[in-house]
């Protein structure tokens, strides 16, 4: 049975920052008109200028409020707060699916959303039916910023789970739902037992802006990284394209045909902005990796052994009409023989 876009929801998680969320819901709202799906805020505890922000949306806005927190005893070094958001989203993910909607599009009170957003889910939901090795959508690209934010139009296969404005069908929260963890649930997500070499499909250019600089993390990454990331300014009509690139046989086909055929450089300052052909940057391990993409501006961490937006360990950074690909040694020798 396709999966049908009406019976979509959006969530919203929210716990203690009611300006945040107001400015979040103005985004939503703002580009709801044609989809009209309905949204839930579910609120972490009884915070009064949260729970005064979701009474004035109200009948557009269903209010769920997770009053289950639990007390943890914990090292000094972690903060409690990561483990009571991990035990919310079980709550409130629960009870949205359990009234019935198929898709979940999760969203937190730190984010706006572009004018095409509604529609660049609509567009990718039904890849997830057609290839069982993808297992989210998500508006987010960890590296969405400057010149690397160039073509809005163009998707990606990601090893990596970025968050930040994703879907998750009614079938992915059976399957995890009963074992959700009780804290870092989007670290736990990107562990091999969990992804079991599935991929997200993520944009170029952010369908998502966080502005929350405020919150559990305490700012980390914000202002050097995240505070950069560029929100699509002008609407894609995803409805008119042919997205069947991002099925598994024939992206896999063209991607590594790409890489192969890169010019390979030695270091990041050989490559030219406005090179006339793919490059591509080998790197053997971690510090490897970490020198290179500190000289583009990148985030250099791995999670689960995969770096931020990597497919098949290859981190694309769009570079003038080119890439340029971070790859790894192995990867030549990864790929299949036909």
């Amino acid at each position: 049975m396709p999966n049908d876009w009406s019976r979509t929801a959006v969530l919203v998680f929210a716990c203690n920052r009611p300006a945040y969320l107001q400015r979040s819901l103005n985004s939503i709202f703002s580009h709801m008109a044609d989809h009209a799906l309905p949204v839930f805020v579910s609120q972490d505890g009884t915070h009064k200028g949260v729970s005064k922000v979701i009474q004035s949306w109200s009948p557009n806005v269903y209010h769920l409020q997770h009053m289950g927190r639990k007390q943890y005893t914990l090292s000094r070094h972690v903060r409690p707060g990561y483990f009571h958001i991990a035990l919310h989203y079980k709550w409130a993910l629960g009870r949205v699916f359990g009234a019935g909607y198929r898709n979940v599009i999760v969203l937190e009170d730190d984010l706006e959303i572009a004018s095409d957003f509604y529609d660049y889910f609509r567009a990718c939901l039904p890849l997830l039916e057609q290839d069982p090795s993808i297992w989210t959508i998500s508006a987010w690209n960890d590296f969405g910023y400057g010149a690397y934010a160039r073509d809005p139009k163009r998707l990606y296969r990601s090893d990596f789970f970025p968050g930040l404005g994703w879907l998750m069908t009614d079938a992915l929260w059976r399957e995890l739902g009963e074992s959700w963890p009780d804290g870092f649930w989007d670290e736990w997500m990107r562990k091999p037992k969990q992804r079991q070499g599935r991929v997200a499909i993520r944009p170029e250019v952010s369908r998502t802006y966080t502005f929350g600089k405020k919150g559990v993390s305490g700012g980390q990454y914000f202002n050097k990284f995240l505070r950069n990331i560029r929100l699509n300014p002008k609407a894609v009509d995803f409805k008119a394209m042919d997205l069947s690139y991002l099925l598994k046989d024939k992206y896999d086909t063209e991607f590594q045909q790409a890489v192969s055929n890169a010019d390979r450089v030695k270091d990041p300052a050989g490559c030219i902005k406005d090179a006339a052909a793919d490059q591509k940057l080998v790197y053997r391990n971690a510090d490897e990796f970490k020198r290179i993409a500190k000289q583009f501006g990148l985030m250099w961490d791995f999670w689960s052994d995969v770096p931020r937006t990597a497919y098949q360990g290859v981190v694309v950074v769009p570079n003038g009409n080119y890439d340029v690909f971070i790859v790894p040694d192995n990867f030549e020798a990864s790929i299949p023989k036909s």
